[in-house]
């Protein structure tokens, strides 16, 4: 059970100064994580507009003194923090303790359970570290935001109470109360089009249409392709460094030897086309030259073509994804019907529908925009709209 007391003083009551800890905006070229999460740190810091990422190695009393007198708040942004039925946790216990030891007020960004479109919230179980870093972040904060309705009643069930629907803050990257998702300009064509996968293996019918039309693909945590890229032509894997072939996932080993695709013509693809970005700077720049479209099962790749202009379809794919459609009403498409070889104007003509957004918009903005006054932190964010009651 978590305390009724707070571990934490009062809330400063003009804005306080943040230190940032957790998912950073910008990465090492080349490094193997997922960068789609650098627009999580990134809009976090973002919104907030002034801050300093706080050092958070290994702290001796001199440095959480200094911490301490730096900074008023954490700002802690997380991604899938909770890995449902499956290993995870492994620097929980680590994070928990700089928190307890700095004792500052925490808020939290974009905390989010990873489970399956099955996964019940009643057979969930999750690692120990987690539940404790949890517990940790619920005694240091007001309220913690997280992705979705799911996560919600996941952080409920395990005694986390102090909850509160958010969303990602990546939505509100403008910090405009009357942000307009972008529109169509005429039926996308691949071409001229982006594309994103998580699991190539399963959206085999998606990637060979985008391969031979020569849509742009963008990496997330594509690292085989990345290298790839780089590498000489080459005619098998066989041809390839070991620690290359270390990176191929075992679904896209099994697209190779079934004769799925052939390893010559998609390394002429990613060379080609393929992209990787380690700084959101690079990414929107890329972005500006214009696309029709982008299509994946990638939230934030997604996201980042949406907040640069570029209209957007989220293939639903598990559970983190489905709470986020969900809760920003984010035109979609579950997976079987890609899976069901449909081409992209018959899934955008059926599934892209913007009305939910637009309607959801401003109540999610404005819930947004009371989380962070609450916690007592200085933002960006314009003031919410009122809408009149019909």
């Amino acid at each position: 059970m978590t305390s009724n007391l707070p571990a934490y003083g009062p809330l400063p009551t003009s804005g306080g100064t943040v230190g940032f800890i957790g998912i950073r905006a910008q990465g090492r070229e080349g490094a193997r994580e997922n960068t789609g999460n650098f627009l999580h740190g990134y809009a976090a810091r973002h919104i907030l507009g002034s801050y300093s990422d706080a050092v958070t190695g290994d702290l001796g009393e001199a440095d959480v003194e200094r911490i301490r007198a730096s900074f008023t708040h954490l700002a802690v942004v997380v991604a899938t923090t909770i890995a449902v039925n499956r290993e995870g946790g492994s620097k929980h216990d680590h994070l928990a303790s700089i928190i307890q030891r700095l004792g500052l007020p925490v808020v939290v960004f974009g905390l989010g359970a990873q489970a399956s479109l099955r996964q019940t919230v009643k057979e969930a179980v999750v690692a120990p570290s987690t539940l404790h870093l949890l517990r940790v972040l619920s005694d240091h904060s007001p309220s913690i935001a997280v992705r979705g309705e799911f996560t919600a009643d996941l952080c409920q069930h395990l005694g986390i109470r102090n909850v509160e629907v958010i969303g990602c803050q990546s939505c509100f990257l403008s910090c405009r109360p009357d942000f307009r998702f972008p529109a169509l300009s005429g039926v996308p064509e691949l071409a001229r089009s982006i594309v994103n996968f998580t699991r190539p293996s399963q959206e085999l019918p998606l990637l060979q249409a985008s391969l031979a039309a020569g849509a742009t693909v963008i990496g997330q945590s594509s690292h085989f392709e990345y290298e790839l890229k780089r590498h000489p032509p080459v005619e098998s894997t066989e041809d390839l460094p070991e620690e290359t072939c270390a990176l191929i996932s075992a679904g896209m080993q099994g697209l190779l030897r079934k004769g799925h695709l052939s390893l010559p013509a998609y390394q002429d693809w990613i060379k080609a086309r393929f992209h990787q970005f380690y700084r959101m700077e690079d990414w929107f720049a890329f972005l500006s030259q214009g696309f029709d479209f982008t299509i994946g099962t990638r939230f934030h790749g997604n996201m980042t073509s949406v907040q640069a202009g570029i209209p957007a379809l989220w293939v639903v794919h598990d559970m983190r994804t489905r709470e986020f459609c969900d809760l920003m009403g984010l035109p979609n498409v579950r997976l079987p019907e890609v899976q069901a070889g449909k081409p992209l104007a018959q899934l955008v003509e059926e599934n892209f529908d913007t009305s939910a957004f637009h309607r959801r918009y401003p109540e999610n903005y404005a819930r947004f925009h009371a989380y962070l006054t609450r916690h007592g932190v200085a933002h960006r964010l314009a003031p919410p709209v009122t809408v009149a009651a019909e």
